[in-house]
């Protein structure tokens, strides 16, 4: 089974959590800010692709897409690769780990990607980032990648590169990150102050027997 960056980061946070969403598959119902993300990036996938504004999106980040807009720059980039960091189909059996790059544009000796973000800056987002560099950079001839986290409640952005002669350690970082997670058999809960957010705890009608 695949992995993503959404899933490495709930393991991290609770290997319980991962296992009822992604091993069990028990639904994890959107809250209202992940629905308005989920509108926000629709609304900005949607003008990269067709020119047309639609909603209320902030000119900071309205900017952005403009550029990203004039620059010929794709949205919903779809990259898959296998173990030894292949690009495969997106649903071939041997595809290890997946990522959607939001928007996604090579020149040839260049890769520039940029991701939208609603709400507040996390940690978790760098890695995000660090990740996405990795895939673009295994499956294009570039020379370096770069990418920018655009948030789009904040009027900021932050961004990462990576050449490639660099590529290769940071494709066994992730080898070795990733590691624990595909390997565990027990899944032990991790409690913190995120049960009080989690879909799967106690408070909330969960299966959790912790929180």
């Amino acid at each position: 089974m695949p992995w993503s960056l959404s899933q490495y980061n709930l393991y991290k946070k609770c290997p319980t959590a991962y296992k009822f969403r992604v091993v069990d598959r028990i639904p994890d119902p959107a809250g209202p800010a992940a629905a308005r993300g989920t509108d926000i990036h629709a609304q900005l996938e949607s003008y990269l692709a067709t020119g047309t504004w639609s909603g209320n999106i902030r000119e900071f980040t309205r900017r952005k897409a403009e550029v990203m807009r004039a620059e010929t720059y794709s949205p919903e980039m779809r990259i898959a690769l296998n173990s030894e960091w292949q690009p495969v189909e997106w649903k071939d059996p041997t595809a290890w780990v997946r990522g959607v790059i939001d928007a996604f544009r090579c020149d040839g000796e260049e890769i520039n990607m940029g991701e939208w973000k609603t709400g507040k800056v996390y940690d978790d987002h760098v890695n995000q980032r660090r990740l996405y560099l990795v895939l673009a950079l295994s499956v294009f001839p570039a020379q370096r990648a770069k990418i920018e986290t655009i948030y789009a409640d904040q009027d900021h952005a932050q961004s990462s590169e990576l050449e490639r002669k660099d590529l290769a350690l940071e494709q066994d970082h992730w080898r070795e990150a990733v590691k624990p997670m595909l390997c565990d058999t027990f899944f032990s809960p991790r409690p913190g102050g995120h049960c009080r957010w989690c879909a799967f705890s106690r408070e909330k009608g969960g299966p959790c027997t912790v929180a």
